[in-house]
């Protein structure tokens, strides 16, 4: 349970941070409606506004209550978000789209009154959803054991219960009512790398980080932490005191409990130390004007309030929050003086941001800028003031309008100075332009799946199957995007789960075959796969192959298939002179076409086809022996099928037959078999009939138990 929220708390606790003081949703423009009265005021209001109302399917609750007051304005709009039940009101809404293309005016019940819809209508999709790859991926991350599934389709939750149970997982999916006791050993004393209770004199926080931090971001109460290290419960009055000290720069208390410790990463440690470092460079911070980034990487003027040893609080312009870490700071420009007027702190600072945005391309031209970025080198801002200042230009005003320039051409705050990094004229590109640069200079190798764009922060968020080789692999193009978008780069650290597999699969040697798996151990990094006929020079290089694309170790058990075995894979050798592989692949879909071949895809010079199932492409190998002889490609039949899709099929043939289940279809791939509980018995003449359609669409057959 504490693994299980402890990404829910980081969230929180970031959330708090980024937040300050303010209220964590509603701010500024964005206000709560408290009342009933309340709506109806927001509802007649003549002035410009959104309003975000539940249930988006319009079957009840605000926004049927909005709904009926906007659907008659022309000048209103109605934009639903995600999916739409067919028979919801939202559905039927959506409908009318096509009604008010043709020019007509049609009409819409909504809480038994009829309303006439003339205002815009549109969909988008605002679905926060983790699709089943992503959850498979969460709960490795997770290490969690057992799983109870407890809300989706009846089919999605099938389907994710069996990847996990082919994962290891104990997975139950318990209805209203049910009741589940879990019980579960006490934890072992023995974590980490060090043998527990070992130590006897003071404690070393780097060494016992070093021994846990491949456990990064669980937690351990006082209790445990002294266990391990001096094998003593007693001593947690120590421990505390260590962990409380400057030199704790390795374990994060939990905001619940003072009691509680998380184990930082690496990544966090190096932070920790930096921010120290920062610090530790500006004993007199306090009262001060400074630049600094905030949480959204935007360019502000702050002046510091208070100080400690890794963070400080400052009043900052346009920002309401006041606490920030010590790496927010960009530049020190000098102590603070209150001039005489009533704006108060925060008004003249936005009037100083303004002045010094005025006046900083003349203080330090783009050309000048460029000339900074080409030379690579850490520079003093003082350094760069002019040697005569403009008459209406203060010392003050010109550092800042400086660093503000350097600032927002992303450059970051080094110990002998402040580094440029790109120099733009008109700021960072457009952003569509940016994706668009992404996707021409990121190559297909890179599995490049999805380009995000953050637009507060000016940061493109990638997200690729593989991000752990993505930084090593093709780190100039990364460097190549930054200089020339202005935009920051973050890679996602999500591995895809399917892709690992696939990889395997593609990187195979000719005449080798997956016999069991895989199997994934994403915490680890590694993928198991037991492999038919590989040898050990065969196995190496995969190793190596598949190492350098994903980044996860490969952990290969090698079986030899027997003649004429259900592990031997159908196909066909190919001879002659080979086909453009584009035109071979068109050659087979043509002929294949009506088969259930959803893919061809070339692997170590054979053309694998795959079928709904094994079973199903074999019926057609007279046909794939013909294809090998023509294209002149080996053709081999993929050996797994595609369990989603059988299930699928399975679902609307029993729909279709009015059977209803009483418990999730499985299925079994070494037995061709699925296998379902129903809520009625049937006739087994019946069950014949269904087996004979499925059996022709999938390959597999149905039995019931019970």
């Amino acid at each position: 349970a504490e693994r299980a929220s402890r990404t829910v708390r980081e969230t929180a606790q970031q959330c708090l941070r980024m937040a300050g003081d303010d209220h964590l949703f509603f701010r500024r423009r964005v206000r709560p409606i408290r009342s009933w009265r309340h709506r109806q005021e927001i509802a007649s209001s003549p002035q410009p506004l959104v309003v975000v109302a539940s249930s988006g399917m319009l079957t009840g609750g605000a926004s049927v209550a909005y709904a009926r007051h906007f659907a008659p304005d022309e000048r209103n709009a109605i934009l639903m978000t995600g999916y739409q039940d067919e028979e919801a009101p939202g559905r039927f809404l959506q409908r009318m789209m096509k009604e008010r293309q043709a020019g007509e005016t049609p009409t819409l019940t909504l809480d038994n009154a009829t309303v006439k819809v003339r205002c815009d209508i549109d969909t988008y999709s605002l679905s926060a959803h983790a699709d089943e790859m992503e959850l498979l991926s969460f709960a490795e991350a997770l290490k969690a054991d057992d799983i109870m599934l407890v809300h989706g389709d009846p089919a999605a939750r099938h389907s994710l219960a069996t990847a996990l149970r082919q994962r290891g997982k104990l997975v139950s999916t318990p209805r209203i009512g049910q009741s589940k006791i879990l019980n579960y050993k006490a934890k072992p004393w023995a974590v980490g790398t060090l043998k527990s209770g070992g130590q006897t004199g003071e404690i070393n926080l780097r060494r016992l980080w070093e021994s846990l931090k491949g456990q990064a971001g669980d937690f351990f109460s006082l209790r445990e932490l002294a266990q391990i290290w001096w094998g003593d419960t007693e001593r947690i009055a120590e421990m505390q005191t260590a962990l409380e000290s400057d030199n704790n720069f390795y374990f994060t208390p939990s905001w619940r409990s003072k009691k509680s410790y998380s184990v930082k990463s690496s990544q966090q440690v190096k932070r920790s130390r930096r921010c120290r470092a920062i610090m530790l460079a500006n004993p007199d911070l306090v009262g001060k004007l400074i630049v600094m980034r905030n949480s959204n990487g935007q360019v502000r003027l702050g002046v510091v309030r208070d100080a400690s040893i890794d963070r400080f609080t400052a009043i900052v312009h346009h920002q309401r929050g006041t606490a920030h870490p010590a790496d927010a700071l960009l530049w020190v420009i000098g102590d603070w003086k209150k001039p005489n007027d009533k704006k108060g702190l925060r008004g003249n600072l936005s009037a100083l941001m303004r002045q010094a945005r005025r006046c900083k391309d003349s203080l330090l031209p783009f050309s000048r800028r460029q000339q900074l970025v080409q030379a690579a080198k850490p520079v003093l801002p003082e350094s760069l003031l002019p040697a005569v200042l403009p008459a209406d230009i203060n010392p003050q005003l010109a550092l800042a309008a400086i660093v503000v320039a350097l600032a927002e051409d992303g450059a970051t705050l080094e110990p002998e100075g402040l580094l440029p990094r790109r120099a733009f004229e008109h700021g960072p590109m457009e952003q569509n332009q940016a994706r668009d640069l992404v996707m021409q200079l990121i190559p297909p190798e890179a599995h490049l799946r999805k380009v995000g764009m953050d637009i507060h922060r000016k940061r493109l968020v990638l997200t690729f199957d593989f991000p752990a080789t993505v930084s090593d692999r093709f780190g100039k193009q990364l460097e190549q995007l930054v200089e020339q978008t202005g935009w920051d780069i973050h890679i996602k650290p999500a591995v895809n789960q399917l892709a690992l597999g696939i990889a395997a699969e593609e990187l195979l040697p000719a005449g080798v075959s997956i016999k069991k798996g895989p199997a994934y151990h994403l915490n680890k990094a590694q993928v198991h796969l037991e492999l038919l006929n590989i040898s050990d020079d065969q196995a190496r290089e995969l190793r190596r192959q598949y190492r350098a694309i994903t980044g996860f170790d490969l952990i290969i058990s090698n079986k030899t298939a027997e003649p004429g075995s259900a592990d031997e894979i159908a196909g066909a050798e190919g001879f002659g002179e080979r086909m453009e592989i584009n035109a071979a692949y068109g050659l087979i879909r043509s002929r294949l076409k009506g088969s259930t071949l959803t893919k061809t895809s070339l692997r170590q010079g054979q053309i694998a086809l795959a079928f709904i199932s094994p079973q199903v492409g074999e019926r057609y190998i007279e046909q794939i022996r013909q294809l090998a002889s023509e294209t002149g490609y080996s053709l081999i039949i993929h050996p797994h099928p595609n369990q989603h899709l059988i299930l699928q099929i399975a679902n609307r043939l029993l729909r279709e037959k009015g059977w209803r289940l009483a418990k999730g279809i499985g299925i079994r791939v070494d037995r061709a078999e699925l296998t379902a509980k129903l809520a009625e018995k049937v006739q087994p003449a019946d069950l014949d009939v269904l087996n004979e359609t499925l059996l022709q669409e999938t390959g597999f057959k149905l039995a019931l138990e019970g």
